[in-house]
């Protein structure tokens, strides 16, 4: 099945973004974290916070880049879809788990010179009292679900677009975002009196543990959207052929 080859070239693409994003989010941290204690000094109190949210959308990033190229030359070199796609979910959780290590220790050493709130925090406020240890064990545990699920989201988002053709790309570009902000807005307060948006934000709380207060509601919805998306894209990627032309 040539997984193994396949898992390194997964890997060994994805290192150097990483490391990359690494220096960036240091520099910006070592920036932020001296402007805290010299605001300190003059007697201003502040915080710092929601690093991870770079991390997720970094990956989603990666997740949209994770699939074109990698297709192409495994295409070329006789490797399966199967062994493609198996590479990237095992990619997707060593990098996903990795990151999610790396910024659970942030959060540990920051806090330590200022006050750090991680987005879970932020999210459940009334649940910790401080950061300590249920913090960061839960922390990681919800940054892990969360970055797997954005990674998945964006190789869901790439495989789709690469089987469309260019007008149906031009009709989703367009289309959805009209839909979403313009068209559906005004159906929403004209015929449906706010009903539809207070569903959606209904969704949106509960799937993100808003309604049960409890974070591991938002873990157990952001796997089962890392599965509905990783299915999809596998349904997707089993019959994308090879495209020479830029469409």
């Amino acid at each position: 099945m040539r997984l193994s080859p396949a898992l390194k070239f997964q890997l060994n693409s994805i290192k150097w973004p990483v490391i990359i994003f690494y220096i960036v989010i240091y520099a910006l941290l070592i920036l932020m974290v001296t402007s805290q204690i010299i605001l300190r000094g003059y007697g201003v109190d502040g915080s710092i916070g929601g690093m991870d949210m770079s991390s997720m959308i970094f990956l989603f990033i990666m997740g949209l880049n994770s699939f074109k190229s990698t297709f192409h030359m495994f295409s070329a070199n006789g490797i399966s879809r199967k062994t493609m796609f198996l590479s990237f979910l095992i990619t997707t959780g060593i990098v996903c788990s990795g990151m999610a290590i790396i910024d659970s220790i942030n959060a540990i050493i920051i806090n330590e010179f200022v006050a750090y709130d991680p987005v879970l925090v932020q999210m459940f406020e009334s649940r910790y009292n401080g950061i300590g240890l249920m913090t960061y064990g839960e922390g990681f545990l919800w940054m892990f679900f969360a970055y797997t699920a954005s990674m998945m989201f964006g190789f869901f988002l790439t495989t789709a677009y690469y089987r469309m053709n260019r007008p149906l790309k031009l009709i989703i570009s367009i289309g959805v975002p009209v839909f979403l902000f313009i068209i559906l807005p005004i159906l929403d307060a004209q015929l449906f009196y706010g009903e539809i948006f207070k569903a959606i934000g209904t969704f949106i709380a509960f799937c993100t543990g808003q309604l049960s207060g409890s974070p591991y509601v938002a873990m157990a919805s952001n796997f089962v959207f890392y599965v509905i998306f990783a299915m999809l894209g596998f349904l997707i990627m089993r019959r994308a052929t090879v495209k020479l032309s830029a469409s």
